[in-house]
This record gives C-alpha cells, sequence and structure tokens, in this order.
C-alpha cells in the first residue's frame, strides 16, 4: 500500500533520505545548518577536533550572554515565566550537556559555575514559579558530572566554589562541603576551611539593636528616626546573615575533616 500519509518519524524518513543523492543532501544539510545555530555549533566542534583545532566556545559564550540579559521591559511576569526559563534552558544548559558528552568536561566545569552566575542574576527579572530552580539543578547535576570526569585541580575548585557560594544570594551549590568534598581533596578543603576562617574573621560582629524610637518626639522627628533605624535592623540582619552563613560553610568543613582524616585522598585519583 502506498503511503499517503506524511512522514512523522525519523525512522519513517531515514529510509527514503538514504535513496536521495550527495547534492540533495548536501543542500538540505546547508538549510538545516543556516536555521539551526546548535547544531552548526555541534558540527563545527566535531571539525575542529578532527582538524586538530582548539575548541572555540566564543558564540556559545555570546548566545549565553543574550539568553540572560535583562529581558525587554525588565521584568518577566509569571505568564512569561515558563517560555522566558525554557529559552534560557535551551541556550544555556542544553549546550553544555553536549559538551560534556562529547568529552568537554573541563570545559563545562568552568562554563557551568558561569552560567549559574549569569542565570542567578537573570531570575531577579522574573517572576518565578520553580522554573529557575529546575534550570538550576540541571546545572548543579551537569557541573559535578563535570567535575567527576575532568577530575580539576582540587585547591582552585575549593577557591572559586568559596567565591560564589560567600557572593551569593540564592546558594548555587548547596551543600557544597558534602558535595565537591571528594573532589576538593585534603588540600583543598583545608584551602576551603582556610577562606572560611579569613572571611568570617573579617566580618563585625552585628552591633547591638538601636533603641525604640520615643513616643513624645514630634511627628517628622519619629518619621526620620523610624526610617533610620529600619535601615540601622536591615544592616544588622544582614550581617548576621552572612556570618551565620560563614560560620556554617567552616563548620562543615571542620566535620567533613574530622571524618576524612589525614590521609584521605580526592576521587579519581591513583
Amino acid at each position: 500500500m502506498n503511503k499517503t500519509a506524511p512522514f512523522e518519524t525519523l525512522d519513517e524518513l531515514v529510509p527514503w533520505l538514504e535513496g536521495r543523492s550527495a547534492a540533495e543532501l548536501r543542500g538540505w544539510l546547508r538549510e538545516a545548518l543556516e536555521e539551526n545555530s546548535r547544531l552548526r555549533q555541534k558540527l563545527g566542534r566535531q571539525a575542529q577536533r578532527e582538524l586538530g583545532q582548539a575548541l572555540d566556545l566564543t558564540v556559545l559564550k555570546r548566545q549565553i550572554v543574550q539568553a540572560t540579559a535583562p529581558p525587554p521591559g525588565g521584568f518577566v511576569d509569571w505568564r512569561r515565566a515558563q517560555a522566558y526559563c525554557n529559552a534560557m534552558e535551551t541556550a544555556c544548559v542544553d549546550p553544555l550537556e553536549e559538551l560534556l558528552d562529547e568529552g568537554h568536561a573541563a570545559e563545562v566545569v568552568d562554563l557551568a559555575e558561569w552560567v549559574l552566575s549569569l542565570t542567578e542574576r537573570a531570575s531577579e527579572h522574573v517572576q518565578d514559579s520553580g522554573e529557575v530552580g529546575m534550570l538550576w539543578d540541571r546545572l548543579r547535576a551537569l557541573h559535578l558530572k563535570a567535575c567527576q570526569q575532568a577530575n580539576p585541580d582540587g585547591v582552585a575548585l575549593a577557591r572559586r566554589l568559596f567565591a560564589q557560594v560567600t557572593s551569593s544570594g540564592y546558594d548555587p551549590f548547596p551543600d557544597v562541603v558534602e558535595t565537591y568534598q571528594g573532589h576538593f581533596g585534603a588540600a583543598g578543603l583545608s584551602e576551603f576551611r582556610r577562606l572560611a576562617e579569613e572571611r568570617l574573621a573579617g566580618l563585625p560582629l552585628p552591633p547591638p539593636e538601636p533603641p525604640e524610637i520615643r513616643g513624645d518626639i514630634p511627628l517628622k522627628r519619629a518619621m526620620a528616626e523610624h526610617k533610620q533605624r529600619a535601615l540601622q535592623l536591615r544592616n544588622i540582619q544582614e550581617l548576621t546573615y552572612r556570618r551565620s552563613g560563614v560560620a556554617v560553610l567552616l563548620k562543615k568543613c571542620l566535620e567533613v575533616e574530622t571524618r576524612r582524616g589525614p590521609h584521605s585522598s580526592r576521587v579519581n585519583e591513583d
């Protein structure tokens, strides 16, 4: 029976394609490459590898920056959040997955950390109902998998993740010490602890809360003092939060070092 319905699957289409001429296939491939930037980048990376050229991620990085730029109008409401986050995921996460599958684990380690930072800033413009969190989950999983394959320098990794965790308001790497202890190794854990101790020592102790505003002062003065007191309380809360966050990191690091002992080695080390 002759097929009259359109070809809907690759399994149906491939046998027909196998009978086309090389010239026809080249023309269709060129058309597909013009319309599909991800396919174009993927084949470009394969060509670079086969020709012995260094991996060039310029186009991908430009695509990531564009995808995480503040949206038109400066804000994405809940109606558009899903589409906006899907576009970020397609531009920023899917290519990293492809890079990892192609054997570029070291590059994915660096890119995933960078993309997490960019998407964190982008999330400030989104009325999110969980879409950004799912994107971050994929990035974290890719980063950890890339670390397992690339075995990056433990001390350098500890420094980068400490800086990223302590400068973020979104906890980009939850349970960072427990999750990455095997990749830090003893030297990396020691460096992470040193950085936490140094940061904690450099943070001033929160001052005592300012006294309540007296009720017998003129209204205009009372309003000004209430505003000033609210600012002081906010600063105290922020400092308390920062000290608490670093103290938790330090405590976790000490606990992990105690459990591991002095002779433990990094994962993937012989």
